[in-house]
């Protein structure tokens, strides 16, 4: 089997995603609770013990919230940038992650799997550490990996250009959440809205789709489009929904004479129960 990519969950209430070949697997984040992600493991037929590392991204609780459960309980090495560590000590010593002896910086390598780690704009006004998005390669195959950035630099683009399979957030429609800051009703999200929309905080359909007319080419087959804003708890805080950011992306890649990959809605943990496995088709 090639290199192939499973989102376990996708949004504010948790993130964890599986990278994986038949020798090595790679999880980025765990914001769910350790007891989700291990059965949320056991339907891709897949044991937490099977995990060779977790990359954490940036220090915001719903990528990190079982690392150090999981490191613990599995003996799985944890991965992140010093800055990012530093800063989920600083504001969560309770979090089993101040107990693990030794976190090591992200890797060039885990098994077979080649990382390349860069640089995404996110925080700030909610620290997070150094935030980081990833490219995973394998046997020419390669996996973009960008969720939870305020815009997507040049040299981001060129980075994952041409990758197989691309994780992208597309966390917001522009048009609902400035339809909100003019409405007293969501007075009291106003700053976190404007945080969503400034450039530390995240890619609005705009955003992504316009990214992706960049860095698809031919050999783009899928498209994982994370952290979209839908289904929380509380209905008032959706601010976009799956079909506003695909129809948005296929637009955009079809305007620009790009052919459009298989689309993939990966799920989050909210109003909606249920939960299947987005699984990468190769």
């Amino acid at each position: 089997m090639s290199l192939n990519i499973i989102s376990l969950a996708s949004g504010s209430s948790g993130n964890s995603t599986i990278i994986f070949t038949d020798d090595t697997a790679i999880m980025i984040d765990s914001g769910l609770t350790a007891r989700e992600i291990k059965n949320r493991l056991n339907m891709c037929n897949f044991s937490p013990k099977q995990i060779n590392g977790v990359i954490l991204t940036h220090a915001h609780k719903d990528h990190y919230r079982s690392v150090g459960t999981l490191s613990k309980k599995f003996d799985i090495k944890i991965y992140t940038e010093e800055e990012t560590y530093n800063t989920i000590l600083t504001k969560d010593n309770k979090n089993m992650l101040s107990k693990i002896e030794t976190v090591y910086e992200t890797p060039y390598r885990i098994g077979d799997i080649e990382i390349v780690m860069f640089s995404v704009s996110h925080g700030i006004t909610i620290p997070a550490g150094k935030p980081i998005g990833l490219l995973f390669i394998n046997n020419e195959k390669k996996i973009g990996y960008i969720t939870d950035l305020g815009y997507v630099t040049d040299e981001i683009k060129e980075i994952l250009k041409g990758c197989n399979k691309i994780f992208i957030e597309a966390n917001y429609d522009e048009k609902i959440i400035k339809r909100k800051l003019s409405d007293k009703k969501y007075n009291s999200q106003w700053w976190y809205l404007k945080w969503v929309m400034s450039n530390m905080g995240h890619l609005s359909n705009e955003q992504c789709a316009d990214a992706l007319s960049d860095m698809v080419t031919e050999k783009t087959e899928e498209i994982f489009l994370a952290h979209i804003s839908q289904n929380h708890q509380d209905p008032d805080m959706d601010n976009n929904n799956f079909d506003l950011a695909s129809d948005h992306v296929k637009y955009i890649l079809k305007k620009n004479g790009k052919h459009v990959p298989k689309i993939y809605k990966t799920y989050r943990k909210g109003r909606d129960k249920t939960w299947n496995p987005v699984k990468g088709s190769f």
